[in-house]
């Protein structure tokens, strides 16, 4: 008895081993990758065209295609990225229509690098009178001044970026009903919890898992 329970053990073990090896290899090969994402698209066609589908008119998609992106080249003088001004017209134009509510699939992570007209227009008139300004001084004045008059230049050169970046988060505040993008990554950024001036519950993140305990996210947070 125990020869023959000694002999389905190691069957079974090498049975075990030869299961492993081979889907590592089919693993390693792309072979699960190329099946998953085969099986995946099967099925989002499936329930694309079955009956027990649903679609709703009520939802609009807004896409940026390359006719957008020649349209504003054309039209605004804007290429791309798009200054917030872009994001800010879009949903003055959705307030206007009513819309329930908007949500952005994009990240505004990084402050606006545009400027408008005007603000050049300020910015080349001061810089010109500060250069006035500092050829006038002696010597020695000019180079302990230096550092503060560029120290002036580089705040005049942060106020375009504010103020674009403030006309789209008037627009967001205005409508009261947008949704901006959240990112969860372990690879990037160095923020584990929530600002502490959000209005809370922004969402209810579910089926997260673990994930979200590297955020400092609080029962109350999680809804």
């Amino acid at each position: 008895m125990k020869t023959k329970k000694a002999g389905k053990f190691i069957i079974a073990l090498l049975l075990a081993v030869v299961v492993f090896i081979g889907i590592s290899i089919l693993h390693f090969a792309g072979v699960l990758t190329y099946l998953e994402c085969k099986a995946y698209d099967t099925q989002v066609r499936f329930w694309a065209s079955s009956s027990y589908s649903y679609h709703s008119n009520e939802i609009v998609l807004i896409t940026i295609d390359q006719d957008s992106l020649d349209w504003f080249q054309q039209e605004r003088g804007w290429g791309w990225p798009w200054p917030r001004q872009a994001y800010a017209e879009v949903i003055n134009y959705l307030n206007l229509g009513n819309a329930k509510s908007i949500a952005f699939d994009m990240i505004f992570s990084e402050p606006s690098v545009y400027r408008n007209a005007r603000q050049d227009e300020m910015i080349d008139d001061i810089l010109y009178n500060l250069e006035v300004a500092s050829n006038m001084t002696s010597g020695g004045q000019f180079r302990e001044t230096g550092p503060l008059l560029r120290s002036i230049v580089n705040t005049l050169y942060s106020l375009d970026m504010r103020e674009d970046d403030a006309s789209f988060i008037k627009a967001s505040q205005d409508f009261g009903k947008v949704v901006q993008t959240v990112v969860f990554s372990t690879q990037t950024g160095s923020t584990e919890t929530w600002p502490s001036d959000l209005d809370l519950p922004l969402f209810i993140p579910e089926n997260f898992g673990s994930t979200l305990e590297r955020y400092g996210v609080g029962e109350g947070e999680k809804g």
